[in-house]
């Protein structure tokens, strides 16, 4: 009995890695909560020291309650961070769809 090994198709290039990303995004960011220690998310360091909101401000507020589909909530906390999760986690899962279609159909 004579074993082969053949070489897949297709290695992981930069469009499987955005998914992983982005998909381990989306995840973190639906168990920060849960997660946490005190059961809820930390200050912002930067905000801490310096009592000066940087752009992301609210990114992970908004992140998290996205994730749980706390639109309006997500929205009042961070508006730019609310548009990102939603494209991140659009082109994510579409990327994810990609991916599993262009897989060949084994016998």
């Amino acid at each position: 009995m004579r074993l082969s090994w053949t070489r897949p198709r297709r290695r992981i290039g930069v469009p499987e890695i955005y998914v992983g990303i982005g998909l381990s995004a989306v995840a973190a960011a639906f168990l920060l909560p849960y997660l946490s220690p005190t059961g809820g998310l930390w200050a912002c360091p930067l905000y801490t020291v310096t009592d000066v909101p940087c752009l992301t401000c609210g990114f992970t507020r908004a992140f998290v309650r996205m994730a749980h589909l706390d639109v309006a909530g997500a929205f009042s906390v961070s508006p730019l961070g609310t548009v990102v999760f939603t494209v991140v986690a659009i082109s994510s899962v579409y990327g994810l769809v990609r991916q599993v279609e262009d897989q060949p159909d084994e016998p």
